[in-house]
């Protein structure tokens, strides 16, 4: 399921270098190209503008390993621990954009061109893992106190997961494409040559107009470094993939305390169980996905966005106490 441009304007330009040029006769149109927009295209249907096309016409794929390991390690202590790697890849998915949520979108760049847009799910995870344990301590008391020393347990959750990848963007559209309007649509910026994607988040800022060479990345200052892309000239798609950055881990700590007691009279296997559970037991912030806009994109060549790579929220929730009492009968 997907939604994508229902009436494209047919590109009329031979790009020359960096220049969208017309030519009489225009040259035969082929989906991958090479294409460019001269921005006075008419549409496939010159009769409408710019149609929001929902279709079941979308592609995705999914490859995934998993691996579980169960141990009881005896004198009450069970651990258990689940890896999944997995990738999820689609060209583009969803009807709505709450479905690609405020890191990505789910229309694609080129509406004619599926392979343009084929690229990591918004929802794709590549690691995830899970380790739990339960410790029953021993219920060795006896005499008036049993009750309140036996029965007694703890269990911990450790999750972790990979970082959801996201879209760098533009303000404008460059491309002239009219692609959902000339304000709708993806807009993505250039990938200046010979960067390594899987850089653009680590190490420090290579540096350009308006950012400081040596600025750390990968923080919520600064996530992802600007100085990687830049601003594709008129008529032309951006060449920075769709998903083409990971945004922050998240790892999460959940424990619990629990105490059973056996009451006769609730019959058998009649029990109270008194719980403490602590979800974010370390209290760990974990970020959400940062600001992508990189430039405004009215000009030629400019700075990137001030605020362009920084997180100012996170995900999931702080440290929770609850209590629960359980009766079993």
């Amino acid at each position: 399921m997907k939604n994508r441009e229902g009436n494209p304007t047919v590109p009329q330009g031979t790009p020359v270098g960096n220049t969208c040029v017309a030519m009489n006769p225009p040259p035969a149109f082929t989906i991958a190209g090479p294409k460019c927009w001269l921005g006075n295209e008419s549409r496939t249907n010159p009769n409408y503008g710019t149609v929001d096309f929902h279709t079941a016409g979308a592609n995705s794929w999914y490859n995934s390993l998993q691996v579980g390991i169960v141990r009881k390690v005896g004198r009450g202590l069970t651990l258990q621990s689940g890896y999944t790697w997995s990738h999820s890849t689609d060209d583009t998915q969803g009807h709505l954009a709450v479905d690609a949520g405020s890191a990505s979108s789910t229309q694609g760049d080129d509406p004619v061109n599926r392979l343009h847009d084929k690229a990591s799910s918004d929802f794709d995870i590549r690691h995830n893992w899970r380790m739990n344990a339960i410790y029953y301590l021993p219920s060795t008391a006896s005499g008036r106190f049993q009750n309140l020393l036996n029965g007694w347990w703890i269990s911990g959750i450790l999750t972790w997961d990979s970082g959801f990848p996201f879209t760098p963007s533009m303000g404008v559209q460059r491309s002239r494409s009219g692609n959902l309007g000339a304000s709708g649509g993806p807009k993505r910026p250039d990938l200046v040559p010979g960067v390594d994607a899987a850089n653009i988040t680590r190490g420090h800022s290579s540096g350009c107009l308006g950012v400081p060479a040596g600025k750390p990345l990968g923080t919520p200052q600064m996530f992802f470094d600007p100085c990687a892309f830049s601003i594709p000239s008129l008529g032309f798609l951006g060449t920075a993939g769709r998903n083409i950055l990971l945004g922050p881990n998240f790892s999460d700590v959940n424990f619990s305390v629990v105490k059973d007691t056996t009451i006769a009279f609730l019959g058998e296997g009649g029990k109270i169980e008194l719980r403490a559970e602590i979800f974010n037991l370390l209290n760990h912030p974990n970020l959400a996905a940062p600001q992508r806009t990189v430039f405004a994109a009215t000009k030629d060549v400019e700075a990137p966005l001030p605020n362009v790579g920084q997180i100012t929220s996170t995900f999931g929730s702080s440290r929770q106490i609850q209590f629960a009492l359980k009766v079993f009968f």
